[in-house]
């Protein structure tokens, strides 16, 4: 069981700020999540950008953070910030609203994410930069990428979804060669009971993975298992999907941001993104390369079924985007056999 915040920061507090940088990531995350939950409660509501200001300043004096990491972090606090209208009830009064005649309401700075708050301050504290100037070792640990390819791949495993991945569902998952590294074993021997290992228990083999094995092991892993935990797509599921991702793909960057992707699935998935908030697209908030994509696509099929995914495509195909004269011009000169031939050749390459 995790300790108390206030343990946490004591322990930390007790060797000054350089223990916060010899710490795993995942540590210092959860420990930025246990300072916002202690402050603003559990509750599902936003937290105030004000309230978060005054938990990262709490936190960075009982860690001893200088002048320039608290910067760095009250950066984070405004990037996640964002403007809300809220009616308070005073205004909402009949006798308010009868005198003026209108609706008022206040504008409120709320952080749109605890979770991706937390992320994103324990990857500026454990940045290469911010590293380098305090000469802080952390252990090696998942990144953001692997944490949530992992998550996504264990309610893909989870057939029967549970939400415990059974020891038959280990072995029917794991390629020979890792039953013959005993990484079945690795996993079974961190569950907490003598269930099954819930998706807390597969983070922290995933993290174990990474320090046993290295990072590149660790991709390999994920991409394998992945691949063969989700149906193939189709020839022509192939083609579709490439041309929607090249559709998508706005600024011609090779990977689809987060605005790229909402602009699309809000309009004609939006019930996909909010119900399955550890999907594959949302890997590296959102910013994801053409394999990537197949993949999610892959996902959809796997979920929901192949008339959602063929729905899914149909949408992308018809939506309206809109593009930089750059890119219209591209799409002038780049149609026909020729944009066709490109396409076919990428996905043949890439099957």
């Amino acid at each position: 069981m995790a300790r108390p915040y206030s343990a946490q920061v004591a322990a930390a507090g007790a060797e000054g700020d350089q223990s916060l940088y010899n710490m795993d990531r995942d540590q210092v995350e959860e420990m930025i999540l246990a300072a916002i939950n202690e402050h603003c409660g559990d509750s599902l509501e936003a937290p105030s950008q004000s309230a978060m200001c005054r938990v990262m300043q709490k936190f960075g004096m009982k860690l001893n953070l200088d002048t320039v990491t608290m910067k760095r972090l009250f950066g984070v606090v405004k990037h996640h910030s964002y403007i809300a209208m809220q009616p308070t009830p005073m205004l909402q009064s009949d006798r308010f609203l009868d005198r003026n005649e209108v609706q008022h309401k206040l504008k409120r700075s709320q952080i749109d994410s605890r979770e991706d708050f937390a992320e994103d301050v324990a990857e500026a504290l454990h940045s290469p930069e911010e590293l380098a100037r305090v000469r802080g070792q952390p252990p090696p640990a998942p990144s953001r990428a692997q944490k949530k390819r992992c998550k996504a791949l264990y309610r893909i495993m989870d057939k029967n979804s549970d939400g415990d991945l059974s020891a038959d569902e280990i072995a029917a998952s794991f390629p020979q060669e890792w039953l013959d590294l005993h990484l079945d074993s690795m996993l079974m021997a961190q569950r907490s009971d003598s269930e099954g290992v819930d998706i807390e228990t597969w983070v922290e083999f995933t993290r174990e993975l990474v320090r046993s094995y290295g990072s590149a092991f660790v991709n390999n892993f994920l991409s394998h298992m992945l691949t063969n935990h989700l149906g193939a797509l189709s020839e022509e599921q192939n083609y579709a999907g490439m041309f929607a991702f090249g559709a998508m793909d706005g600024d011609m960057s090779g990977t689809l941001d987060s605005d790229e992707i909402h602009e699309v699935f809000d309009s004609c998935f939006p019930e996909y993104l909010s119900n399955r908030p550890h999907s594959l697209v949302r890997v590296e908030k959102g910013c994801i390369d053409a394999y990537m994509w197949l993949l999610f696509l892959r996902e959809v099929q796997h979920f929901e079924g192949e008339q959602a995914l063929t729905d899914l495509l149909k949408n992308v195909e018809s939506h309206a985007f809109t593009y930089d004269d750059t890119k219209e011009e591209v799409y002038k000169e780049f149609t026909g056999p020729l944009y066709s031939a490109a396409i076919a050749h990428f996905v043949k390459a890439s099957a």
